[in-house]
């Protein structure tokens, strides 16, 4: 009785052994293939981020394409109207004033160049209006692809340079505000340069020379943010040409 149950203990060890011999390649299998096949499948969707990603930036690239053009477009024309609208502002003043110390007939002369003037400026403050909300769309939109620009660049060294690049079109920006800013201050304190002008027999006009030293000053802000996006344009294209090869 002992020797069949010692027997059978036996058997069942024998067995059991076996089975677990048998079993620890056929786990250990299941186990890398299960590893293989979850690394494949990581790589597979880093893979397919890195596209999707690489997609993106290509579409938000072409975008600040357009929006640089657009917005350098925006700001030039709200400049021109502005550096009107204050021009005008200006000579409305200065007529004013000199109405106030010239004789009944020619303050009159002074006083209709003021309504004309001002008739002017009403369709210049529409379009001024018209302008800003562009501007305001434009500068929307341009910040919007830039941060994502930044959001999409990954490598450390490249985020740091995207990040001055970005603060030199902040800059830029801001100086343009500026002087359109200036512009308005200027005016407050009388239309520089202003003098009278003999049109006729006795029919004279204000002018000053105050507007046209300021438009020739628009091209260079416009060239100053133009060349600012376009090294973020620059940077982004060489670096993505450059990781492609």
């Amino acid at each position: 009785m002992d020797t069949n149950l010692t027997g059978a203990i036996a058997t069942t060890v024998t067995l059991n052994q076996s089975w677990f011999s048998g079993s620890i390649p056929l786990l250990v299998g299941a186990i890398l293939g299960a590893i293989l096949t979850g690394g494949i499948t990581l790589y597979r969707d880093k893979i397919n981020n890195k596209r999707n990603n690489d997609n993106l930036l290509i579409q938000t690239y072409s975008k600040l394409i357009g929006e640089k053009f657009v917005l350098c477009q925006s700001y030039e024309n709200i400049l021109s109207i502005s550096i009107d609208i204050d021009y005008n502002c200006g000579l409305i003043k200065e007529a004013e004033h000199m109405a106030e110390k010239a004789e009944d007939a020619v303050a009159q002369d002074y006083l209709r160049q003021a309504e004309q003037i001002e008739e002017i400026n009403t369709p210049n403050r529409e379009r001024h209006d018209r302008e800003l909300l562009q501007v305001t769309k434009s500068l929307r939109n341009l910040w919007e692809n830039i941060g994502l620009i930044n959001g999409l660049i990954d490598d450390e060294h490249d985020k740091h340079k995207v990040q001055i690049l970005i603060k030199n079109i902040k800059k830029s920006i801001e100086a343009i505000e500026k002087f359109q800013s200036d512009l308005s201050t200027e005016i407050e304190n009388g239309l520089p340069k202003a003098e009278m002008v003999k049109m006729c027999k006795n029919e004279y006009r204000i002018k000053s020379t105050w507007a046209e030293e300021k438009r020739s000053k628009i091209t260079a802000y416009i060239m100053d943010l133009e060349a600012k996006i376009d090294d973020l344009l620059n940077f982004i294209y060489e670096t993505h040409n450059h990781k492609k090869s």
